[in-house]
C-alpha cells in the first residue's frame, strides 16, 4: 500500500478562519467558506464492479488500512464489526502474520483489537500493512484510532462497490515554524488486486518533493 502525505495546502473545501456575524444584539461566528476551484475531470466516472441492487456498506470482503495518527503513540487502535444476523469471519494483516476470527451477534458490536505497528507511518512508500475482512454473511466494518483530543475513525466500503477513479479531500496543512508530517493533510492507498497499476496526480506539493504525477504497483 502506499501512504503519501501532502506537504501544501489541498483542494478541498474548507474552513480557514472565523470572521463576525452581527445578528440582533448578539454576534455570531460564522465560517468563511474558500473553494479550490478544482473540478472533476471530464473523462471521470463511476464504475462499480458489482452485481448488487443497491449500493451500500456492507460487504463481505473488505480491504482497509490503518493511518498514521498525530503521531505513532496512540491509546488504541480497533476494527469494529457489527452484522444484521449472526456471522463469523476472519481479520488478518498477511504483511504482519497477525490473524483473528470473530463473530458477530445483532445489534452488538464485536471489536478487534489491532497491533499499535499495523499504522502506515512512512511518506511516498509502500508499505505491506494491508488489512483484509471477510466474513460468511454481510457485515459492516468501522476502523478507530483512539488518542486524547485527536481520534480518528471511518467506515469500510466493501470490496463489491470500489471504484478506479476516486477523488481525495483532506484538510489543509497548517503553518508552522517547522513542517512535520504530524501537521500535513494525508491520504492512503490500498489495493485488493496483484499487480495493480495506480497513478496519483497531486495538485499540490507532497512532503518529499513536487510531483506531477506518480505511478506506481502494488503487487
Amino acid at each position: 500500500m502506499l501512504c503519501m502525505v501532502l506537504s501544501s495546502t489541498g483542494q478541498v473545501t474548507h474552513r480557514t478562519d472565523q470572521s463576525s456575524f452581527v445578528q440582533g444584539s448578539s454576534n455570531v461566528l460564522f465560517p468563511r467558506i474558500v473553494k479550490s476551484g478544482i473540478k472533476m475531470p471530464d473523462d471521470f466516472h463511476l464504475l462499480h464492479q458489482t452485481s448488487k441492487d443497491a449500493i451500500d456498506n456492507k460487504g463481505t470482503e473488505f480491504w482497509i488500512l490503518m493511518e498514521r495518527n498525530y503521531d505513532t503513540y496512540v491509546d488504541g487502535i480497533y476494527v469494529d464489526i457489527t452484522s444484521d444476523v449472526s456471522t463469523t469471519g476472519t481479520l488478518e494483516i498477511p504483511g504482519m502474520s497477525f490473524s483473528e476470527n470473530f463473530t458477530t451477534t445483532p445489534g452488538q458490536i464485536t471489536r478487534i483489537t489491532l497491533p499499535s505497528d499495523c499504522q502506515v507511518v512512512s511518506s511516498e512508500m509502500i508499505e505491506d500493512k494491508g488489512i483484509h475482512i471477510t466474513a460468511t454473511h454481510e457485515v459492516t466494518v468501522y476502523g478507530l484510532e483512539l488518542k486524547a483530543y485527536t481520534s480518528d475513525c471511518f467506515l469500510a466500503l466493501p470490496l463489491d462497490i470500489l471504484s478506479t477513479q476516486y477523488l481525495v479531500m483532506s484538510y489543509p496543512n497548517l503553518t508552522w515554524s517547522s513542517v512535520s508530517e504530524a501537521t500535513l493533510g494525508q491520504f492512503a492507498v490500498v489495493s485488493p488486486y496483484n499487480n495493480n497499476q495506480i497513478t496519483i496526480i497531486p495538485t499540490c506539493e507532497t512532503y518529499s518533493a513536487p510531483q506531477p504525477e506518480f505511478l506506481l504497483k502494488l503487487l
